[in-house]
């Protein structure tokens, strides 16, 4: 009956310490296992965490991208503007004609009279006869005149000598008949070689319409 008893309580003991045992051992690996999955928590944060500052810089990258673009565009704008305005400012300037005001009672000025063909037209010269008169004494000016005279258009012409010598001026005569445009005519001719003066009209008796004296100069 001893040996009974003691069995039985050798088996509680050893159930007791088992139980015990058991309870030490859970224990232990209930402690161990939130170290592991905090472990994981903080590491997925720290991940979380660099993901959200990338995603920041990312942001901030191309918001600067986008800002720098516009400014850009603002300056290339403005300065296409100015650009415009000034080239349309150069053709748009005109010159205004200032209009003085005409005081009352000023007649206004009548506008010149148009040329006609007929005014232009030059006068007939043929029928006109002309004396070249040598005044100078210079042998063969009253030949040379003739010829510069036929080249002009008159047909009638006869050379001789003056009265005198003694001429200084080239003078040139006509009818009061003739037309003051034959008269320029000849005067014309002369310049290119004499200094021209008017002499004394010639009377209507006379044989030519025309007379020229030849003098020295």
């Amino acid at each position: 009956m001893e040996k009974e008893k003691l069995k039985r309580k050798s088996k509680r003991h050893v159930k007791a310490i088992v139980e015990e045992t058991v309870p030490l051992e859970s224990a232990v690996e209930t402690s161990e296992q939130p170290h592991g999955i905090i472990g994981e928590e903080v590491k997925k944060e720290e991940i979380r965490e660099a993901e959200k500052e990338q995603g920041k810089n990312v942001l901030k990258l191309f918001t600067i991208a986008f800002l720098s673009m516009i400014f850009v565009a603002i300056v290339t704008g403005g300065v296409y503007t100015y650009l415009s305005g000034v080239s349309l400012s150069k053709n748009e300037i005109k010159i205004t004609p200032v209009l003085t005001p005409t005081p009352p009672g000023t007649p206004e000025p009548s506008a010149a009279p148009e040329t006609t063909p007929e005014a232009t037209k030059k006068p007939d010269i043929t029928p006109y006869k002309v004396n070249v008169l040598n005044g100078s004494g210079k042998i063969g000016v009253a030949s040379q005149i003739k010829t510069d005279l036929a080249t002009g258009g008159f047909k009638k012409i006869t050379t001789n000598n003056a009265n005198s010598f003694d001429y200084q001026e080239t003078l040139v005569s006509a009818k009061e008949n003739v037309p003051e445009t034959v008269t320029n005519l000849i005067k014309e001719i002369l310049s290119k070689k004499y200094t021209v003066a008017d002499g004394e009209s010639l009377k209507e008796s006379s044989s030519f319409d025309i007379e020229i004296i030849l003098g020295l100069k």
